[in-house]
């Protein structure tokens, strides 16, 4: 929490134990017919309660032992998932940003959203030996942002940080880059405008950039290298034009490649992807328990180690 919220004013501060606990308590889940009937039967008891009796610690340990019964008791565990949803002020990185908050927050505000996330977070769950999800929410008050997956990276280390990496690695990664452009495609309207995925498409063009012109891993592998980290591709190298459109064509080839894979694994795991929205549409968010409980439930479908996205070739 102290990392979270550094940089904080100190009246800021003081407001945050309330709003953690009032943010735990919103994620608890009951009946709601049953919860407001009992509330109209506590609020005539509490008007005729004499108000030293409520005061009593024989009335406050009774308000407790109700909030337990009726699962409204605010536990350890709820704070510190809590605590995970809390963004790092001025520091949170967004999952999608909002131009013009604020919004009514409805199912249908909330379903781009939530395919956004889900179709991203399902990918990084099906591939094997990857980023484990922490973590996918939706934020009503978020900053900069309304969709957002938490990841432990794999072997640790930084997103950006493409030097290092094994092919394996960034072939996974380049097709996580796609998980929520499938989705959308899948699920939304064909005529409703959706740009929420336009970093992660970027992003993966930036990936197979690099992965044919700086490591030669391509369509068909080239022991060739084009730049380096001192010298990076603009699209201007001086290249003979027919070179360089068949290194073009090389990058739309493998770029196409990871897009083809992600739609097969979504359309393999449609159930799970379509469980997945329900859940962040319902309740806002899925932890780590909760993801592998609807994996299971819908029969998910892992990619199977090694992964390979191309063929490789061998040369001596």
């Amino acid at each position: 929490v102290a990392e979270k919220t550094f940089g904080l004013t100190v009246s800021q501060v003081e407001s945050v134990p309330h709003s953690l606990e009032f943010s735990s308590f919103a994620t608890k889940t009951g009946d709601d017919e049953e919860l407001f009937s009992i509330y109209g039967w506590l609020a005539t008891l509490s008007n005729v309660t004499p108000h030293r009796l409520k005061k009593s610690k024989w009335m406050k340990k009774l308000n407790a032992a109700l909030i337990d019964w009726l699962g409204l008791q605010v536990t350890k565990e709820d704070m510190e998932s809590t605590i995970q949803l809390m963004e790092p002020y001025d520091m949170i990185s967004p999952g999608l940003e909002v131009d013009s908050p604020p919004f009514t927050w409805t199912r249908e505000f909330k379903l781009p959203h939530a395919v956004w996330a889900a179709g991203r977070g399902l990918v990084a769950l099906l591939l094997p030996n990857f980023h484990s999800v922490d973590l996918i929410w939706l934020e009503p008050t978020g900053w900069k942002g309304v969709g957002f997956t938490k990841f432990t990276r794999e072997g640790g280390g930084d997103l950006e940080d493409l030097q290092a990496k094994s092919r394996s690695y960034l072939e996974k990664q380049l097709v996580l880059c796609f998980g929520s452009y499938v989705a959308a495609r899948l699920l939304l309207p064909s005529e409703e405008s959706n740009n929420l995925s336009r970093l992660e498409i970027d992003e993966a063009r930036q990936i197979a950039t690099r992965m044919v012109l700086e490591y030669g891993w391509g369509p068909d592998d080239n022991h060739m290298v084009y730049w380096t980290m001192e010298l990076q591709y603009k699209g201007n190298l001086n290249l003979g034009m027919d070179h360089k459109t068949e290194l073009e064509a090389k990058i739309e080839k493998l770029f196409n490649m990871a897009c083809d894979k992600a739609a097969e694994l979504i359309l393999k795991n449609r159930r799970s992807l379509d469980a997945l929205v329900e859940h962040l549409l319902e309740y806002d968010a899925v932890n780590k328990k909760g993801m592998s409980r609807i994996l299971e439930e819908n029969g998910a479908v892992q990619e199977p180690e090694p992964f390979m996205l191309i063929t490789y070739k061998n040369y001596e």
